[in-house]
């Protein structure tokens, strides 16, 4: 919007970020109070975090529900549900910016496909993913994809131009791979 992130107000940005680390850290209080980065508590913005983070069920087979306790005690949560309530911090109240570090490095493949899935509904509503990854699946809803290389860019194009240009090779080294054999042919008939 041609608006410097320096010329607002530091409390009010926050909301408008959302940002998942390799290493999730949570704190003790309440799931929801975890996932709403202990804010005001919205019923229907934090039912769609979960939803989209795919703790639903999660939430559903435990009595407390979104409010039980995280704490030292019972903190032996497993990693891709520790994952998910990560996820559901960064994307609750639709943030504009979403930075995600390796999202789905302790899912299953039904809880990665879930996770596509949202990713694709917060495209839909105009966010921003910056997603940090080694996963295949995520890149086929990604639109541009950065690669690196030593810490430097190797790659920065539309996912459509890469793909591209991935078969354009494939197609060359299959042409050079028949022109090689059709020589390597002549050469022996050539030579008898």
């Amino acid at each position: 919007d041609g608006v410097s992130i320096f010329d607002w107000n530091k409390s009010e940005v926050g909301k408008h970020l959302g940002y998942l680390p390799q290493d999730i850290e949570l704190f003790d209080g309440t799931l929801a109070e975890n996932v709403t980065r202990f804010g005001e508590r919205d019923q229907i913005k934090l039912d769609a975090a979960i939803e989209g983070a795919g703790l639903d069920s999660y939430v559903k087979n435990i009595a407390e529900g979104v409010d039980i306790k995280l704490n030292s005690d019972n903190m032996r949560i497993p990693g891709g549900i520790k994952q998910k309530i990560g996820f559901a911090r960064a994307i609750y109240d639709d943030p504009k910016l979403i930075v995600l570090d390796e999202p789905t490095s302790n899912m299953d493949s039904s809880s990665e496909k879930k996770f596509i899935e949202s990713i694709k509904k917060l495209k839909s509503k105009k966010s921003t993913i910056v997603v940090i990854t080694h996963s295949k699946e995520i890149f086929r809803v990604s639109d541009y994809i950065l690669t690196l290389e030593n810490g430097e860019q190797r790659t920065y194009d539309s996912i459509k131009n890469i793909f591209n240009k991935i078969k354009a090779q494939q197609e060359k080294k299959s042409i050079l791979e028949k022109q090689k054999q059709t020589f390597l042919t002549q050469k022996k008939n050539n030579d008898s």
